[in-house]
């Protein structure tokens, strides 16, 4: 908090001036002695024979801490925080009601009383609950002082932006140690039956296993029997199925090992008809060439004949010639 007022104040000092007077962003600033309060959030004005009033518009937090006695009349020790500032829209009635003359910290005054107020209505709350309670229902005694804050809001012209409590704790070491003890018993206590509890809904579970399992050994087993009776008729007619397609497989071949067989003969019998077809008709070709050969021969024979002629009587011609031109010449 040193620190913070610290570099407020030279912040502050920065803005002073001979003329006017300047705020800072988040400061309201109002002049002294008029009649009618007129904050101005970051304002300006002419200094000369005026007095002014800095207000810090910014959030603030206050931290308590409190020692409370209990319905029982036992202490608990609360620890809390409260955040606020004064409300934008009417900050004319915190200016007008608060105390913000200290100018070293001008929130310091408001902070100890809303933190007077805070312990108060937590010391309130504390003594109409129970240890446990108090223990339990931090965020409920949070929402319970800040509905007491609420009341102050209008009152005071401020907001209150969140309130909490941070930690609750017992006073006593011994009634702490006792409850810790109660609750360590109790919590003993709770632990054994659940155990007791839980070994009869185990052997419960068990024997409801146990029967079921029994129950689902025979079913499996009947299942197997069945099974394994479907596995041998299957496996039965598998085999018939498979004998079947064999024994269709060998008249299938059979049948193709005849049908090459007929037609390997059939072909065989075709080559032969053709071979003595083609024998025969180059025999008939040969005596036909023998029968050519022999007409030729012939031909020949009297083609050589009619030459033999010819040639006689050419010779029977050229000696008649020679006669003739013979005689000629004799004559």
């Amino acid at each position: 908090m040193a620190d913070y007022n610290t570099g407020y104040i030279a912040k502050r000092r920065n803005l002073s001036g001979v003329f006017f007077e300047t705020a800072l962003p988040n400061e309201y600033l109002v002049e002294i002695g008029t009649r009618k309060v007129k904050p101005i959030l970051g304002g300006r004005r002419f200094r000369l024979f005026k007095k002014f009033l800095r207000v810090p518009g910014s959030v603030e937090t206050l931290y308590f801490q409190t020692d409370n006695a209990n319905q029982d009349f036992q202490g608990i020790g609360v620890e809390g925080y409260a955040s606020w500032r004064i409300d934008p829209d009417h900050p004319e009635v915190a200016i007008a009601t608060l105390d913000f003359f200290d100018e070293d910290k001008p929130m310091s005054d408001t902070n100890l009383k809303l933190t007077t107020i805070c312990v108060e209505a937590v010391r309130h709350v504390i003594a109409n609950m129970s240890i446990e309670d108090a223990l339990k229902k931090k965020d409920e005694i949070g929402d319970d002082l800040k509905r007491q804050l609420k009341k102050f809001e209008d009152r005071w012209g401020i907001l209150f932006d969140q309130v909490g409590i941070k930690k609750v704790s017992i006073m006593s070491e011994k009634l702490f140690e006792d409850l810790q003890s109660e609750y360590r018993d109790q919590l003993r206590l709770n632990v054994a039956i659940t155990r007791i509890k839980t070994d009869r809904e185990i052997a419960g579970k068990e024997n409801i296993t146990r029967e079921e399992t029994q129950t689902d050994q025979m079913e499996t087993d009947q299942k197997l029997l069945l099974i394994a009776s479907d596995n041998e008729n299957t496996i039965a007619r598998d085999k018939l199925e498979k004998e079947q397609i064999i024994a269709e497989q060998a008249r299938i071949i059979e049948e193709e090992q005849y049908r090459r067989a007929a037609e390997f003969t059939t072909e065989q019998q075709d080559k032969e008809y053709a071979a003595k077809m083609q024998e025969q008709q180059l025999k008939a070709e040969l005596q036909e060439l023998e029968s050519g050969v022999l007409s030729n021969e012939r031909e020949l024979e009297s083609t050589r004949g009619d030459i033999a002629e010819r040639k006689l009587e050419i010779l029977k011609i050229r000696r008649i010639i020679e006669q003739s031109f013979s005689e000629s010449q004799l004559s």
